[in-house]
């Protein structure tokens, strides 16, 4: 086997959200840690169904995209954009931000065979 090499710097991406008002907020989006992504799953599997032990199906939608958010996205004051603000946003900027914070973070669904191939 190869020698691995890691960086634990984490990966970010920055993001500019356009308020109500017309003003540019400039905002990054931030790879989870380990306890983050830890936290997001458990949230997960509490949303779950399982039938024989295998998942079956998600029980519950409701802040399905925002609870992830809110451990990645941030301010320009690198402060977590709250769960409350984020609500208000059009749903098709959350899930472009939701697909974006999965992808960074290693949880998007094609993610574990990409890491398999490379």
């Amino acid at each position: 086997m190869a020698e691995l090499k890691f960086s634990v710097k984490l990966k970010s991406v920055p993001v500019e959200i356009e308020g109500t008002d017309g003003v540019k907020h400039q905002c990054t989006l931030k790879e989870l840690t380990g306890k983050q992504r830890d936290i997001y799953l458990n949230d997960m599997g509490k949303r779950m169904t399982f039938v024989k032990g295998e998942p079956a199906g998600l029980n519950d939608f409701e802040g399905l995209q925002t609870g992830l958010l809110t451990l990645c996205l941030f301010d320009e004051n690198n402060t977590p954009i709250a769960k409350e603000v984020l609500e208000g946003y059009p749903s098709g900027v959350l899930t472009k931000l939701f697909v974006a914070a999965q992808e960074l973070s290693g949880l998007a669904v094609d993610a574990t065979a990409t890491a398999k191939n490379d």
